[in-house]
């Protein structure tokens, strides 16, 4: 039972992309801000989320342990990684995406 550095990379560039992707970007800014109750609020936590988007890799395929693994671990292990890796690469995405934001003298005003 070795995990693979690579795969578990992989998993948290993933789960944080499609969570940030899906609960946070501007292009699909119309469906989140309209999500209410349960749904909102999965929305809001990234940990929430990851767990739930872990689990659907793990089930396409990405795995993080050896493939000697039972599947069910598999899956079970990719939505638990997922708790974990999802809030930590989203905040490197941030940090990113501050670090790269090109600074202008207007303020940005909210497209409506």
């Amino acid at each position: 039972m070795t995990p693979h550095l690579d795969q578990l990379f992989l998993l948290g560039i993933f789960s944080a992309s499609i969570h940030w992707l899906v609960a946070r970007s501007l292009i699909a800014k119309p469906l989140w801000s309209r999500a209410r109750g349960v749904l909102a609020e999965l929305l809001a936590c990234p940990s929430c989320s990851g767990f739930w988007i872990g689990l659907g890799l793990a089930a396409i395929g990405l795995h993080v342990f050896d493939e000697s693994e039972p599947l069910g671990f598999q899956i079970a292990a990719g939505g638990l990684l997922g708790i974990a890796l999802t809030p930590v690469m989203q905040a490197v995405i941030l940090w990113g995406l501050e670090r790269t934001a090109i600074q202008t003298d207007a303020e940005p005003t909210d497209p409506k």
